[in-house]
């Protein structure tokens, strides 16, 4: 995204900060707060400004519970605070924030500097917030060679809205906090024993820099290594696993509280059936109470053995810079690269990536706008109801009312038609009226048959409270040649806030599991397809099958696509 900061009073803050002399903190350190006043209890005071103008103020309400909160008004601006810092540590930021009204952005993050108070190239992390109810994110970041300060900064891009943000915290991780040997490249080093048996070895043969794994087997047993965590926050587990036999591979999480007990409702688990080396990642939230998160590997009774490696746990809602070490593992650069899949690669497959649509246009290495008509009674979709704006990628839809040439929307599809088993993942709000389809889907046809995966909104039902889950192959609408389930969701697909929609579509063994917001809608095992082909995603009007779109001109936006490839033997290109 697109912003301009202006820090006018900069060099006064370095005078009055380096008279102070506060002392380095290490990444050892305890997890104390960072940031002074960072509840906005005391006003402003500690705070600086940043920016052209001057549109900040304190007022009441806050989050969680607190009397103030910062509110960045009509304009472009924000506050700062300056801190001592050391490069190579690992640090977390969290915060509440909220916006006014929806569209708007509120930005939460940090900057890396220098003895001299310049950024440095790399060092900046950070979060944004677009609720118009209050939401807590972390973002957990490793500072770059040469820090000597972090900037933690709040900003919003000028508008005559308004954002807010609350109880804000860095903090230093400490030992406990740091997921370490993720590769097994030190032997067993900081993994403790699960189970009733020591089956566990470190073998070569493994994905990562040091070409380690860690193995289980025979019988029954796993490792684990406890992290410090923090409750009602989303986390992405990842790593890269196989087995030998009919075995099981579970790689997973266990919430605990500052006792060390596990919380109900606080597992989340990966499994592992394939006998060759791929990724899996899996999404979570923790539950309330949570102190810690317990990662686990283990394998039950048998006489195979199980094999993990490249395991990565990242903050989910503002990604996190670990991750991409140990070459092709899977981990998550920014929170979301994906990586290759732990080595296992296909050179015909498509490759890994994670689109934020942050530039003015649309990537085209990635994607093609789509000028197409389907079925009757509508107009199709075309490349100029598609564009790029504020970090997001918008699609437009014309419905009755819109004057002019009705019924139409719009689409994009990937450049290549190779894209077959793996994680199609995307954060969006719907297009929130009736008539109009938002859908994501793959599409391969060899002139017979259709091999397709749709997740549809509102679907057959003319209603928002339904997410619509097919795969097909062909291009009969019966049911033997498609399955289709109607699965309702908590909340309506229309309710104005972000909801991340994501398939996996698996060809050995053939499945593909549907989710909303990390939670399993449901996983279809008949009629999935196998053929690689292009990832589509767009709004068109099919001809009354979601309704009568009795609208002028509304929009889907969607603020990140996410490809994770699985290179399963059961792909066909």
């Amino acid at each position: 995204m697109k912003r301009i900061k202006g820090y006018l009073l900069l060099l006064t803050v370095f005078a009055f900060i380096f008279g102070v002399g506060a002392p380095k903190i290490s990444a050892k350190a305890e997890a104390a707060n960072l940031v002074s006043n960072g509840n906005f209890e005391s006003g402003d005071i500690n705070w600086y400004e940043l920016g052209a103008g001057y549109v900040t103020n304190v007022s009441a309400p806050g989050a969680n519970g607190s009397s103030n909160s910062l509110v960045i008004g009509s304009g472009e601006g924000g506050m700062g605070q300056m801190i001592s810092a050391s490069g190579n540590s690992t640090y977390v930021l969290s915060g509440y924030g909220k916006v006014s009204r929806n569209g708007e952005t509120a930005y939460l993050g940090v900057d890396c500097m220098n003895a001299n108070g310049v950024k440095i190239a790399g060092g900046k992390f950070e979060m944004t917030f677009s609720t118009t109810s209050f939401t807590k994110k972390s973002l957990e970041f490793t500072t770059v060679d040469g820090t000597a300060y972090i900037q933690v900064y709040t900003y919003k891009n000028y508008s005559n809205a308004s954002v807010y943000l609350d109880e804000i915290t860095l903090t230093a991780f400490s030992d406990e906090s740091s997921l370490e040997n993720s590769g097994f490249e030190d032997g067993k080093g900081s993994w403790y024993e699960l189970g009733p048996t020591h089956v566990t070895a470190v073998v070569n043969g493994g994905t990562g820099t040091s070409g380690n794994a860690l193995r289980i087997g025979t019988g029954e047993g796993g490792m684990g290594q406890r992290i410090g965590a923090s409750a009602n926050t989303s986390y992405v587990l990842s790593g890269v696993g196989k087995v030998s036999g009919n075995e099981i591979g579970y790689l997973g999480v266990d919430c605990m509280n500052a006792n060390g007990v596990k919380i109900p409702g606080g597992k989340f688990e990966i499994t592992f059936t394939n006998d060759y080396y791929i990724n899996k990642y899996l999404t979570f939230t923790t539950v309330p109470g949570t102190a810690y998160i317990q990662v686990y590997t283990y394998k039950n009774p048998g006489s195979g053995y199980a094999y993990f490696d490249s395991i990565y746990l990242s903050n989910g809602s503002g990604g996190n810079n670990g991750g991409n070490n140990g070459g092709n593992n899977g981990g998550n650069n920014g929170g979301n690269n994906g990586g290759n899949n732990g080595g296992n690669t296909n050179p015909l497959g498509a490759a890994a990536f994670y689109d934020e649509f942050d530039s003015d246009t649309l990537d085209t290495s990635i994607w093609t706008t789509v000028d197409q008509v389907w079925g009757s009674n509508n107009n199709g979709v075309r490349s100029d109801h598609v564009s790029v704006s504020n970090g997001m990628l918008v699609i437009r839809g014309d419905g009755d009312y819109a004057g002019g040439l009705t019924r139409v929307g719009g689409c994009i599809k990937t450049v290549g038609d190779n894209y077959a088993s793996g994680s199609y993942e995307v954060r969006m709000k719907a297009l929130p009226r009736m008539g109009a389809l938002t859908a994501m889907w793959t599409y391969y046809n060899d002139g017979d048959i259709n091999h397709e995966i749709d997740i549809e909104m509102p679907g057959n039902t003319r209603s928002f409270d339904y997410v619509l889950c097919t795969d097909w192959i062909d291009d009969i609408e019966t049911n033997a040649y498609r399955t289709s389930e109607l699965i309702p969701t908590s909340t309506p697909q229309n309710d104005g806030e972000w909801h991340t929609y994501r398939f996996d579509w698996h060809t050995n063994p053939k499945r593909v599991e549907y989710y909303r917001d990390g939670v399993l809608l449901t996983t279809q095992t008949t009629t999935v397809p196998d053929h690689a082909g292009n990832f589509w995603l767009g709004v068109w009007f099919p001809n009354n099958w979601s309704g009568t779109p009795n609208f002028g001109t509304d929009y889907l936006y969607v603020d990140y696509v996410k490809f994770t490839p699985f290179y399963e033997s059961g792909d066909v290109y």
